[in-house]
């Protein structure tokens, strides 16, 4: 004979709390270096242009609360982002000299080979060669070597810059200081931005051999840095913290976050070796020359930054500076949790470049890598068996990479729909194009892989507005405070049902960091040997809370009573609370998220929030009904009135279901405790 329960055993509601996990902006980005890297090169007229139109609103939208509120509005996920405070604002070109070559020539030498109609094969105009217009020449020795070298520009090249009207607004011939917006200061917006496009817009007289990201290098790392070795032909060191017009001191905060952002149609070339700009180096030789079917003899101006070399013992040789020198020396400026790096470059312009997929991880930039258009080959032609290079419609010169995007318009300006680049050959065709920039998508494929914001736009579209919000938005999410959606629960001593997580940069070990408010035991360790470790949570006293202070101790507390969250951050907010690292900062490079256990609903249930046990005390009998039912809990045992179900559990402050023995338990939870008893999952609880 069997006994058997009395109730009835069908599929019960384990729980009703919820697991939650946030990725949080622990620092909030209220302070802001905004640095563009505008290519100034002699085919940047209609990108330049386009920036201009978009230059204004993404700053103005970086500081103006109604224009971040507008732009939450079509992009619910920035909801709680917050106007940057304090934003600073400067501009560098592309243009660093050709590492020196040129250099030694004399204006004779240069007349010289100009009438040879060979002055490409030596030197580059603007890239330290200066041509007046009527015949005279100048070599500009320091300019052959340098360029602009990193450092933000402060004059005007442009006469004005329009307004939000479209009315133009005059530019000031130079400026005393670099462009800074406080929100605490009487500045005005528009006319802010209005500087800004002042000084972003370079012209396109620089050097046509782009190294782009040397110059971003230049401009951000210090002098004494001893993270980055540079070449003495490119000053021997960073140009930081140098007073201007060497250099950039007093723009870079170490507090700030730092966003880069490169304007480029073309790939970035940086090298100390002057002889990539000589045409037929006896230093170097290219292995793969086409033949140039004017001249009929190995020839590249284009394509010199592409080419396989060899050196005079006929070993193959890089003369670029390799990917990784960016990446790291990137990272030693800026930690990856304070840095943006952002492009309007050479990718495909077909819709295929999703900005989602590369804020999330690497996986949309190795996408990018790996499409069609970005594989870097020579625009050749096969003649009998003989490699030449073949044209590109309105060019001049004759050796090129095939484009990575293209666009064509035609004489009234109007883009024409077009299936390869080649038939734009219309009278009056105009074709843009830029080349894959292979090496600047690396660079950022490899700071996203270390935690930094990373996100690349196509250049080729008559509108940069699509490129600015994308990158406006990977910019404001982290200005995001670390508030949360949803109040918590704290226990009888204070705490909350929450496990905060670093996830720290390869390398490094939690143990390193137990002094710091870590626990040394690694709370994970990835396949790849990453460990991330779990912070230690701290509890206010009374009279911290009182005060409005932080906790004592080094770890993170939740925040629900600070001046700072309640009436500055998280003031906009339903939910006033937030999580806040005390005596601690976040480990540079590191990933941090929490994940808490809490109810779902604030109705009377398990696991509802409590102080007493009134709180879990049902005074309708119909709301007691239901939960009998939902519970699968005898009517008979409990009443209004008399024995009720729950009662307030002062060790997790929430409402349990009391117990004498198992058997008082619904489904597979168990009865444990001393003294009051309570029903318990394990699997769910918040205890």
């Amino acid at each position: 004979m069997s006994s058997c329960a009395s109730r009835d055993l069908r599929s019960l509601r384990p729980c009703v709390v919820s697991a939650n996990s946030e990725q949080l902006n622990i620092l909030p980005a209220e302070d802001i270096d905004l640095l563009f890297m505008i290519d100034n090169s002699g085919s940047m007229q209609e990108e330049q242009e386009a920036l201009q139109r978009e230059i204004g609103r993404m700053v103005q939208t970086l500081i103006d609360q109604d224009e971040i509120d507008a732009l939450i509005a079509t992009s619910p996920e920035l909801e709680g982002a917050r106007a940057v405070k304090r934003l600073r604002v400067g501009a560098i070109s592309s243009d660093i000299g050709v590492a020196g070559f040129g250099a030694d020539l004399t204006p004779q030498e240069v007349q010289q080979y100009l009438e040879n109609q060979t002055l490409n094969n030596y030197g580059i105009v603007n890239c330290g060669i200066k041509l007046d217009g009527v015949g005279g020449i100048e070599v500009d020795a320091e300019r052959a070597r340098r360029g602009d070298m990193g450092v933000i520009n402060r004059v005007s090249v442009v006469a004005s810059v329009p307004d939000s009207n479209g009315d133009p607004v005059p530019c000031p011939a130079s400026y005393p200081d670099f462009l800074f917006f406080d929100v605490e200061e009487d500045q005005n917006i528009g006319g802010f931005a209005a500087d800004v496009s002042c000084t972003a817009m370079l012209g396109i007289t620089g050097c046509g051999f782009e190294m782009q990201l040397e110059s971003v290098l230049l401009a951000v790392t210090p002098s004494d840095s001893e993270a980055v070795a540079f070449a003495e032909v490119h000053g021997g060191r960073g140009v930081a913290d140098l007073p201007y017009p060497e250099g950039n001191a007093g723009f870079f905060r170490e507090d700030a976050i730092l966003a880069i952002i490169m304007i480029t149609d073309e790939d970035d070339c940086s090298t100390a070796e002057p002889h990539v700009f000589k045409g037929n180096s006896d230093e170097l030789v290219s292995l793969d020359d086409p033949i140039l079917q004017s001249t009929g003899q190995p020839f590249r101006v284009n394509t010199r930054c592409t080419a396989k070399y060899v050196n005079k013992k006929g070993e193959p040789t890089e003369p670029l500076y390799p990917i990784e020198r960016y990446v790291n020396g990137l990272l030693a400026a800026k930690p990856a949790n304070r840095l943006i790096f952002a492009g309007i470059v050479g990718v495909p312009n077909d819709g295929s470049v999703n900005a989602d997929e590369q804020i999330q991880g690497v996986e949309g930039f190795d996408s990018i890598l790996s499409h069609p258009e970005m594989q870097v080959r020579e625009h050749v032609r096969d003649e009998g068996g003989v490699l030449v290079w073949d044209t590109i419609p309105g060019e001049t010169t004759s050796d090129f990479v095939v484009p990575a995007c293209y666009r064509c318009l035609d004489s009234n300006g109007s883009e024409r729909d077009i299936e390869h680049f080649q038939e734009c050959n219309n009278a009056g065709d105009d074709l843009q194009y830029a080349v894959p920039a292979d090496r600047i998508v690396r660079v950022a494929r490899g700071l996203r892989e270390a935690g930094a914001i990373a996100l690349v736009q196509t250049i080729c579209t008559d509108d940069f507005s699509d490129a600015v919000t994308n990158i406006l938005k990977a910019i404001i999410q982290q200005t995001k405070p670390s508030c949360l959606r949803r109040a918590l629960n704290r226990d009888a001593l204070g705490q909350v049902p929450c496990n905060f997580f670093e996830t720290l940069p390869e390398g490094m070990k939690c143990e390193d960091l137990a002094d710091e408010g870590r626990d040394p035991e690694p709370y994970s360790v990835s396949e790849d040997g990453i460990e991330t470790c779990r912070l230690l949570q701290l509890v206010p006293t009374e009279d911290e809370r009182a005060a409005g202070q932080y906790p004592q101790g080094q770890g993170w507390f939740y925040d629900d009573y600070t001046v700072e969250t309640i009436e500055e951050q998280c003031a906009h907010l339903d939910v006033k609370a937030a999580v806040r690292l005390a005596n601690i900062t976040p480990t540079p490079g590191a990933q941090v998220r929490i994940d808490c256990l809490q109810p779902t609903q604030a109705e009377k249930n398990v696991n509802s929030p409590c102080a007493n046990d009134a709180a879990c005390t049902f005074d309708d009998p119909d709301q007691l009904e239901q939960f009998l039912v939902d519970w699968n809990l005898s009517s008979e045992r409990y009443s209004v009135g008399g024995e009720q179900p729950m009662f307030c559990d002062l060790e997790s402050n929430t409402c349990q279901i009391g117990c004498e023995s198992s058997s008082d338990c619904p489904g597979s939870m168990t009865c444990v405790g001393e003294g009051r008893k309570l029903c318990i999952d394990p699997t769910c609880s918040v205890r």
